[in-house]
């Protein structure tokens, strides 16, 4: 019997040191500042197009000290209306806080500033991946050289057929090769991507809200006016580009992608 009472004494005093714990906690968070922000629930399973629901959000309270920056990057509990029935962009497997990044919504509609004009380029469709490039990135066109290979010159008194005297084992006479700017490709560029089709914005938001653009390969660019907006004249590279693309015909300009600002 004093064995079991024993257990039983122990067990509540357990019981009550657990008690006090919480009770201490509790009194110690309550004044502890916090903010709240969306997140989605462990058991929510989202995929791109999916609208938000209010069942699959939960707030998530994070000690205000320990916050950050993270309020500019993650939607706040209070932004709950605004997010409600927004279209997921990507695959959510739950547990993760709602990043603002991942739902920046196209832009209206296309604006060209003065001095601007905007020039549509088909792009070669065997080469060109339109989902990993997004209006607003620089981009530089390969079209076919019409201009040949730099030829070369014959050292005096080496005839045809002779190895160079350089020691290099080549033909002087056979011709450099392709060039350093490209020999059988010309690089005409850098120019400002301003639509992918009817694409506007990022590849993840048009498909989520609008589905894929019929007409990817038809680039938008921006281009210098050089004349006025009465009689517009084209920036040189511009024109050269044209010219080009022109004698490509159906086949399409290949593209070269330039780093983004800050990568």
């Amino acid at each position: 019997m004093k064995g079991a009472a024993g257990i039983a004494v122990a067990v509540m005093l357990g019981l009550l040191g657990a008690a006090l714990n919480y009770v201490y906690l509790d009194n110690k968070t309550r004044h502890v500042k916090t903010e709240s922000f969306i997140g989605l629930r462990q058991e929510a399973r989202l995929r791109p197009g999916d609208p938000l629901k209010e069942e699959d959000l939960v707030e998530v309270r994070i000690p205000a000290d320990n916050t950050g920056n993270l309020r500019k990057f993650v939607f706040l509990w209070q932004d709950l209306e605004t997010v409600r029935g927004i279209r997921a962009i990507r695959a959510y497997q739950g547990g993760e806080l709602l990043r603002r990044e991942d739902y920046r919504t196209p832009p209206p509609e296309l604006k060209l500033t003065k001095g601007q004009l905007l020039v549509w380029v088909t792009a070669d469709n065997r080469s060109f991946v339109p989902d990993l490039v997004n209006p607003g990135d620089r981009v530089t066109f390969t079209v076919p050289s019409t201009r040949g290979p730099t030829p070369a010159v014959r050292p005096a008194g080496v005839p045809a057929g002779v190895p160079g005297a350089d020691g290099s084992g080549a033909d002087p006479a056979a011709g450099a090769g392709p060039r350093v700017d490209g020999g059988n490709v010309e690089l005409i560029g850098p120019f400002v991507i301003a639509a992918i089709g009817s694409r506007l914005g990022s590849a993840e938001v048009s498909k989520a809200l609008q589905g894929r653009s019929v007409n990817d390969f038809e680039l938008g660019i921006f281009v210098r006016n050089e004349g006025t907006d009465a009689e517009p004249r084209m920036e040189a590279k511009a024109m050269r580009l044209i010219e080009m693309t022109r004698r490509v015909g159906n086949q399409g300009v290949g593209i070269v992608l330039h780093p983004r600002e800050g990568s």
